[in-house]
């Protein structure tokens, strides 16, 4: 009995440990910096997010695993705390993905405003050559709709 429940409930304890750290260490950066770490060429919304479906994936996976196991020792008091943990953690992912999609969408609607409320093309007085006047922000809005809209998260 306690051999199944130390060996898979420990394993999936340090990975959940593990798990936090990251978390921890994203969270740290966020503080710091106003960046994270993310996949390459990822808008930073759209990023967060992707990240912390990995993150639920990753710990979800093993937990799946972990309840297929017909042993008394998934039912210990040991592998209830590492369940404590899961379920912990992914309140923690989730409040986290909330705040950063809920910061998005305070400002996007303003940033939109502003920017589609300007001329899209405009002339230089001096050269006369015509430019599109197409804001750096308009164009991160537009990247993160694109990489939500791929993502299928609708909220």
């Amino acid at each position: 009995s306690s051999g199944i429940n130390a060996e898979y409930g420990g394993m999936y304890g340090d990975e959940l440990d593990a798990t936090k750290r990251m978390f921890d260490q994203q969270n740290a950066l966020l503080k710091d910096t106003s960046t994270v770490v993310l996949h390459v060429n990822m808008p930073f919304v759209a990023g967060v997010l992707q990240w912390c479906q990995g993150m639920r994936e990753r710990i979800s996976l093993i937990k799946r695993k972990l309840a297929q196991i017909n042993h008394g020792a998934i039912e210990s008091a040991e592998a209830l705390i590492v369940f404590q943990k899961y379920e912990q953690m992914m309140e923690l992912l989730q409040t986290f993905e909330v705040s950063i999609y809920n910061d998005w969408t305070n400002s996007v609607g303003e940033v939109s405003e502003l920017n589609l409320d300007l001329p899209l093309l405009t002339r230089n007085d001096e050269s006369k050559l015509i430019s599109v006047n197409f804001d750096p922000q308009l164009v991160s809005v537009l990247r993160e709709v694109r990489y939500l809209e791929s993502g299928k998260r609708e909220d």
